[in-house]
């Protein structure tokens, strides 16, 4: 008689207990969700006014290395920069197959292995920019035939943009990827700054031909 009134009190027991465990766990993590939801909200307000800022420094930097390029080099000049720069940036996006976005994307999902995802796919592109360079380096007498042999040669010399734009653009989104806004932000203005200065140099200094503003 004790046995068979003893079975059914554990089952009673149990449905019992569950509610209170179920209770525990709900108060003790609703604080630490509360503490929690402010600190992001903040850092994307900070985040997104410095991205907001360097993008605003950017565009008065363009501006006035712009007006620098044309006023040092004249029309001829500007042209002849143009016709150096053109193929090799044109082959430097080809280079990239798409791997700048998917760096950044990935890098989001899994910052743990940023990485190394930069660095195979940097290894990708610097495979890819071979034939690249090596197509332009045919075709620039072809593309600039209408341009004296030195602007063809510093073009064909301008071809290794490709490389550097591999090496500069993919940790660019990786550190964007994973949230470090603020490098970000910075090594995405000093490009810009730095031409600015090399402007001024070369403004003080001489009136440079176009090749050394390739260079």
């Amino acid at each position: 008689f004790q046995q068979s009134c003893s079975t059914p009190s554990a089952p009673w027991k149990s449905r019992a207990s569950v509610p209170q465990r179920v209770k525990a766990v709900t108060t003790t993590t609703s604080p630490t969700e509360g503490d929690r939801s402010p600190a992001p909200r903040r850092g994307r307000r900070k985040d997104f006014f410095l991205t907001f800022g360097t993008n605003i420094g950017i565009l008065g930097l363009t501006v006035a290395t712009g007006t620098l390029n044309a006023r040092l080099l004249g029309p001829t000049g500007r042209g002849e920069l143009a016709a150096i720069q053109t193929i090799p940036s044109l082959l430097g996006m080809m280079a990239l197959l798409g791997l700048p976005s998917a760096v950044g994307y990935f890098s989001a999902q899994r910052p743990a292995e940023a990485r190394g995802l930069t660095l195979r796919a940097m290894g990708i592109c610097l495979l890819a920019s071979l034939p690249a360079m090596a197509i332009g380096y045919l075709v620039m007498p072809w593309a600039l035939k209408s341009q004296p042999p030195s602007v063809i040669a510093d073009a064909r010399f301008y071809l290794a943009y490709i490389a550097l734009q591999v090496a500069g653009t993919l940790p660019y989104l990786a550190l964007h990827g994973v949230g470090r806004f603020g490098i970000w932000n910075f090594l995405w203005l000093l490009p810009n700054l730095a031409s600015l200065l090399f402007f001024l140099f070369f403004w003080g200094l001489c009136r440079p031909r176009s090749p050394a503003f390739s260079r």
